[in-house]
C-alpha cells in the first residue's frame, strides 16, 4: 500500500517534527521512527555501519544526524567531502552524495551559518581531518542548533551531527564556545586527543578566536 503524500510543508515534514521534538527533549526514543524508508517524506533516520550500531551511542547519534541533515540540507553540497579513486578508477566518497534534497520541496528553508572549520591533522598529502561547525536558527522551535560536520563517517558512523542547542535569547558565540570546547575537552580527557592542527576557514568565529578556545582546553 502506497503511503499517502502530505502537503508540501513550509518548513518541516511530519516525521521531521517528531525527530526535532524528541532530540530537543533529550529522550532519544526512536522506537516509532522509520529508518531508510523511501516512503518517508523529507528527512528520516539513516542507519550507520555495523560497528557503530553496536555502540551505546547509536540511537542518539542516529537522531542527532537526522536533526543535522534537516538544518543543513540547504548547504549539504558544500559540507566537507572526502573522495578517492579505487583500483578500478571508481570514485569513492566519504559521505553520501546529495540525494533527494528535501529542502528544495519546502516553501522555506533553514539558513546555516558557518562558525569555522578546523583540521585535526594532516595524515598525508591532501588528507586532512576536518571538523566544520555551523549554527542554524530553527524556526517554530525558536532555538539555535550547533552542528558538527566531517568528510566521512569514519569517526562517529555519521558525517553530520547536531551536538547541542541554544535558547533563542542566548549569546550564540559564547554558547557555541561552551558547546564546542566541551566536546574537545571530552576528547582530551577520554583519550588524550591532541590540539587540532589548523583552522581551514572561518566565518562567525575568526581564526584567532578559534585558537583561543582550543588553548583554553
Amino acid at each position: 500500500m502506497t503511503k499517502a503524500k502530505t502537503k508540501t510543508p513550509s518548513l518541516y515534514y511530519p516525521q521531521e517534527q517528531i525527530i526535532i521534538s524528541v532530540w530537543l527533549e533529550g529522550s532519544y526514543d526512536i522506537s516509532e521512527l522509520e529508518f531508510d524508508n523511501d516512503n518517508v517524506e523529507g528527512v528520516g533516520l539513516e542507519s550507520s555501519n555495523s560497528i557503530h550500531k553496536k555502540s551505546i551511542h547509536f540511537e542518539d547519534r542516529a537522531l542527532a544526524n537526522a536533526v543535522a541533515r534537516i538544518v543543513l540540507s540547504a548547504i549539504e553540497s558544500r559540507l566537507p567531502q572526502w573522495a578517492a579513486f579505487d583500483h578500478t578508477g571508481t570514485v569513492i566518497h566519504g559521505r553520501k552524495q546529495v540525494g533527494k534534497a528535501p529542502h528544495k520541496q519546502r516553501q522555506l528553508s533553514t539558513i546555516p551559518r558557518k562558525l569555522f572549520t578546523i583540521n585535526w591533522a594532516q595524515s598525508g598529502p591532501g588528507y586532512s581531518w576536518p571538523d566544520s561547525y555551523h549554527i542554524t536558527w530553527l524556526p517554530i522551535y525558536d532555538v539555535w542548533v550547533i552542528t558538527l560536520s566531517q568528510d566521512s563517517t569514519d569517526v562517529y558512523g555519521y558525517a553530520d551531527l547536531a551536538i547541542d542547542w541554544l535558547d533563542k535569547d542566548a549569546d550564540i558565540i559564547e554558547g557555541a564556545r561552551n558547546i564546542i570546547t566541551m566536546g574537545w575537552r571530552e576528547q582530551f580527557l577520554g583519550y588524550d586527543q591532541n590540539h587540532w592542527e589548523s583552522v581551514l576557514d572561518s566565518d562567525l568565529v575568526d581564526e584567532a578566536t578559534a585558537y583561543k578556545w582550543a588553548d583554553s582546553v
